[in-house]
């Protein structure tokens, strides 16, 4: 039976470095966690290195990093919050090197000044010229349009060659390890890709408007071998196994 341990990391370090420290430790390959935990290898491999621009959504990475940390026998729940922060972080370093790349280009250029310029101009001599800066031309208005709807065929694409390759994604919160237990029957909760088809030792289990699911499993006395079982609309699938003893 698996017992989870607390991190004796400091908050300061990057959550891959914790993880891959904890993984070298234990002396377990990338290929090998990823066959157990179901997660494929480039997505542990960015985890590690904390390229969080490189995954999947958000709410997916986050179900893989703590997912990660749970077979490792780390804390989940800190090690997930840990995540948060330091994308959140990552995120809005990229969003301030994006403005400041911008800034300088439009300085190089030149159109700064000539933007000062022609503001100034047109405060003595056309008071009604700054407003023309805010009118959105019909040619603008369908450059917009098409950019916008070239981006969402773009991202839906993207969205269905990701899923096509990608397993689908599988989270068993509880219980969150093997276990021994003295009572005859056991909760299931966990969390799937909402049109995945979920089953539990080979019975269909449904899953609600968020994706959750939640079933009680009877156990019969001695070892209990429960496998989680998600599967996509492409033949992909996921699996997650508990091993649960059931003693009087």
């Amino acid at each position: 039976m698996f017992k989870t341990k607390k991190i004796s990391h400091q908050e300061s370090q990057r959550v891959g470095g914790i993880l891959k420290q904890a993984r070298e430790e234990k002396n377990i390959s990338l290929k090998k966690i990823s066959q157990e935990v179901k997660i494929q290898e480039r997505y542990l491999e960015k985890i590690e290195k904390g390229e969080y621009r490189d995954l999947p959504p958000d709410v997916y990475t986050r179900g893989f990093v703590k997912c990660y940390a749970s077979f490792l026998n780390l804390d989940a729940e800190r090690i997930t919050s840990l995540y948060r922060r330091e994308r959140n972080i990552q995120e809005k370093i990229d969003r301030q090197r994006r403005t400041g790349l911008k800034t300088e280009k439009n300085i190089k250029s030149g159109k700064k000044g000539e933007f000062k310029k022609n503001l100034f101009k047109n405060d003595f001599t056309d008071p009604f010229s700054k407003r023309k800066l805010f009118i959105i031309t019909p040619k603008i208005l369908t450059f917009l349009l098409g950019a916008f709807v070239l981006a969402g065929i773009v991202f839906y694409l993207w969205h269905q060659i990701n899923s096509f390759n990608a397993t689908p994604y599988l989270y068993v919160s509880e219980p969150s390890e093997d276990r021994i237990v003295n009572c005859n029957f056991i909760q299931f909760r966990g969390q799937a890709e909402k049109d995945a088809k979920i089953k539990i030792n080979g019975e269909v289990v449904y899953l609600d408007s968020s994706g959750n699911f939640s079933v009680k499993i009877n156990l019969r006395e001695g070892l209990n071998i429960i496998t989680v079982e998600a599967e996509n609309r492409f033949g992909k699938k996921a699996e997650i196994t508990r091993r649960i003893i059931y003693e009087h």
